[in-house]
């Protein structure tokens, strides 16, 4: 379903409130007290106006001066109720739709997070958080009961007043409607303009402070000041423009309003000083349109925020429209140990003008040690991520043992893979959950083991608390080498049959890379696959790929020209 205008994503949010029973008892319970509210709106200045008649007739009447009383304090009660149920309803929405965007974000190819930043992801999200409660509020308890009080307002006027009043009423708020509609269509147009370079504004602020350490030695803050700066300067512009376009619409709104309630106001007076009408009728067709004008000059800019949500929203619901990753069908298939892996004529390609791999086969048994060698750019992580599943062959089929890799579940395929990057991504947050972040139910035991494996041990003695440690945004506090050993822990907790390595030993000093490949290779029964340019590494191989050669062979690494042990491929 494309959520592309305003209906199908109010629809969509009420969808979301409607799946929970909570919320659907809360949505029920807000409706009520606003049928209630608006009742009483309604009935307020009539009922003053018989009261002010009683009082000048001096007939003066218990029952209306507690009437009007306790259905003003009844307005006022179920105005407060809506509102304290419409919380509940509004940040628990937002919630579920952030969650579900976020679902969303782990399901997307990998392609879309390349073309995208993560300040459009943080700016999608604070959408969300900004605009679900405002065109919650907006569209249903401030629009609608706005236009169904006025609807009953003119009934009165029809059933009990002349043709005259009703039509005066009309016409204002007709006039009031189709300028706010027509005139704010330029605003919204700037609107839409100052959203875009919002979006741009945050991705740029995001990806320079990000990089602040770089900034930093590089001695390029003024610079990196002058392009933020750049940014919000634009920024600042489009939305200057697109504010006072709304201010415009603002003082044209508040003329239209001014004139009807003149004309109104001299029609019933004429009324009254000839006697047609009483001095209550006066008081209250006044009441009603006074009642009103704070609501209608609010029209405006609820209208303004409302189109406002929409057209922020519409970049959301574009998102959740987008084709996930192709779903597994067939969650029955389990894969049996030994796995085999298996490259069939396997070619990869970016796009049509830049070819990757191309025709790349090769078998590897379980257990065996293979080294991806080959200069930069020419695939061998890309390798990498084919086995992960991340991207799909452009020609070929991969096999782990005699199923297609891409018929496999993601989680029967992560149960038996596991993948160590040359860059290790840390969270803010403990060493402890940093590495057991792979595997929450390690025992201590188990942990303790795979820590010494990992030549951890060392640094968490140096440490101040040890594992409960935190070692800041991104792992700032730790270095190279030790986010690689925390890098290696994960690898090892998750004992996975297949293990993936893309340049291992990059960031370790020599000492700790002998100590590290001894683990590695002590990992029985594990199929390795190293991306590497270690010899030391190479020698370990019991197949090596070189991608930049076209000779074919499946001999043990025998010296640092790599072309004598390679796998056949054509680049």
């Amino acid at each position: 379903m494309q959520r592309n205008n305003p209906l199908a994503i109010l629809y969509s949010i009420i969808s979301i409130i409607l799946q929970e029973t909570r919320l659907r008892i809360y949505l029920a319970l807000s409706i009520g007290a606003l049928i209630l509210g608006i009742v009483a709106q309604v009935a307020i200045p009539l009922l003053f106006k018989l009261l002010i008649d009683s009082l000048i007739n001096e007939n003066k009447s218990i029952l209306l001066v507690s009437s009007y009383g306790l259905i003003w304090m009844l307005s006022q009660i179920s105005m407060s109720l809506r509102e304290l149920l419409m919380h509940g309803i509004e940040q628990r929405s937002s919630k579920l739709l952030m969650q579900k965007i976020i679902y969303k974000f782990y399901h997307l190819p990998l392609q879309y997070h390349y073309d995208h930043s993560l300040g459009e992801y943080i700016d999608i999200l604070q959408r969300i958080q900004r605009h679900v409660p405002l065109l919650i509020w907006g569209s249903l308890f401030y629009l609608v009961p706005v236009l169904i009080e006025l609807v009953a307002v003119i009934f009165i006027l029809l059933r009990w007043y002349p043709l005259q009043y009703s039509c005066i009423l009309f016409i204002t708020i007709s006039l009031f409607l189709l300028y706010t509609l027509f005139i704010t269509k330029r605003a919204l147009i700037a609107r839409h303009s100052a959203i875009k370079q919002q979006k741009k504004t945050a991705s740029t602020i995001t990806d320079w402070l990000s990089h602040y350490e770089l900034v930093k030695v590089f001695g390029r803050i003024p610079y990196a000041l002058q392009k933020i700066s750049h940014a919000l300067s634009k920024r600042e512009l489009t939305e200057v423009k697109a504010l006072k376009l709304f201010d415009f619409v603002r003082i044209g709104q508040s003329c239209i309003l001014g004139m009807g309630l003149t004309c109104l106001s001299l029609v019933i007076s004429d009324a009254v000083t000839t006697g047609l009408l009483t001095p209550g009728d006066f008081i209250m067709l006044n009441g009603y349109l006074i009642q009103f004008m704070m609501p209608l000059g609010m029209l405006g800019y609820i209208f303004r925020d409302i189109k406002n949500a929409f057209l922020e929203l519409q970049d959301v619901f574009k998102i959740i429209d987008l084709v996930s990753e192709q779903s597994i069908k067939n969650n029955c298939i389990r894969l049996t140990k030994p796995i085999k892996v298996i490259f069939d004529k396997v070619s990869f390609n970016y796009s049509m003008k830049k070819s990757i791999l191309k025709n790349l086969s090769f078998t590897i048994e379980q257990g065996q040690t293979v080294a991806i060698v080959g200069p930069s750019g020419i695939g061998k992580s890309t390798i990498i991520r084919l086995l992960l599943g991340l991207y799909r062959p452009t020609n070929g089929i991969i096999y782990l043992n005699v199923i297609s890799l891409h018929t496999i579940p993601p989680e029967e395929l992560y149960k038996h893979i596991g993948i160590m990057t040359q860059e290790t991504f840390l969270f803010k947050g403990s060493l402890k959950e940093n590495i057991l972040f792979a595997q929450p139910d390690t025992t201590e035991t188990e942990l303790n083991n795979i820590l010494s494996q990992a030549q951890l041990l060392p640094l968490i003695e140096t440490l101040p608390d040890g594992l409960d440690t935190c070692i800041g945004e991104r792992g700032v506090k730790i270095s190279g080498g030790e986010k690689q050993r925390v890098g290696l822990a994960r690898l090892f907790l998750r004992k996975p049959t297949i293990a993936l390595f893309d340049e291992p030993t990059s960031s370790l000093d020599i000492t700790s890379e002998k100590d590290i490949i001894k683990s590695i290779m002590n990992l029985k029964n594990t199929t390795k696959i190293i991306v590497t340019h270690k010899s030391n590494l190479l020698e370990q191989a019991d197949i090596t790929i070189d991608l930049s050669s076209i000779d074919f062979s499946l001999q043990p690494y025998v010296n640092a020209n790599y072309s004598d042990s390679v796998v056949k491929t054509e680049i």
